[in-house]
């Protein structure tokens, strides 16, 4: 009687492996190919429409993307060559806390993929905005691009104008936490023919007001003087 109790505990407990088991492997193997299935996402707008343009998820996840596959697909391998070795309660452990934590990482890495790829085109719209706001004053763009030809860095702009004055746009991305959608714009003139800082300053008040007209609100130039020519730096998020 007594080894029969046994021989059926030794079932049950089985059986419950084996439900958790086969529980965790399930989860692993959908949430790898889910992850698979999605190296490429839609494109979300500044309403959370869809677009019509992709994202490379490992791309604009900056790496994370394939840092979560390495995780699942080394988990599995797990599962699979020291599946003996797991008690019944790693098992369970595993499907109520790691699998969780896998999904929740999972839908945040996409979400930061999609938020970085609208940035990233953010900045490059704000930089226009600022180039036809300096054209009104005679500047013309030589050169324009993210920085190392990196989508996720730095947009720049330089211009000039028939004056011999020069103009660097920089959008920066940001880490503000309390702001998703975040760039910030400097504005750093060179004007070589002017010569005091009254005159610097009267000469950026004159193009913040026409950046203003073009929604790009700027704060309190920064005035200083080199060998060659006065700079004003402004900045704006």
């Amino acid at each position: 009687l007594q080894l029969s109790e046994l021989h059926f505990e030794l079932e049950q407990r089985l059986l419950e492996w084996q439900t958790e088991f086969e529980r965790a492997r399930s989860v692993v193997e959908q949430s790898i190919a889910e992850l698979e299935q999605n190296a490429t996402v839609t494109a979300l707008g500044l309403e959370g429409e869809e677009l019509p343009e992709q994202v490379d998820v490992a791309y604009w996840s900056n790496g994370k993307y394939g840092d979560l596959l390495d995780k699942c697909r080394q988990f599995l391998n797990l599962l699979r060559q020291e599946q003996h070795a797991l008690s019944i309660e790693e098992l369970r452990k595993a499907n109520n806390d790691f699998l969780p934590i896998i999904r929740e990482r999972f839908e945040s890495t996409i979400y930061e993929a999609r938020l970085n790829a609208l940035n990233s085109q953010l900045r490059m719209n704000i930089a226009e905005q600022a180039l036809q706001a300096l054209e009104v004053h005679g500047f013309r763009l030589n050169e324009a691009g993210y920085v190392d030809k990196d989508m996720r860095a730095p947009f720049t702009a330089q211009l000039s104008n028939s004056d011999g004055s020069r103009v660097t746009i920089q959008v920066l991305p940001t880490d503000k936490t309390t702001q998703e959608l975040a760039n910030e714009l400097v504005v750093v003139t060179r004007h070589p023919t002017l010569k005091t800082e009254q005159e610097a300053r009267l000469q950026w008040e004159e193009l913040c007001r026409t950046l203003n007209q073009y929604n790009l609100n700027v704060g309190h130039p920064e005035i200083r003087t080199t060998p060659t020519a006065n700079i004003e730096r402004a900045g704006h998020q």
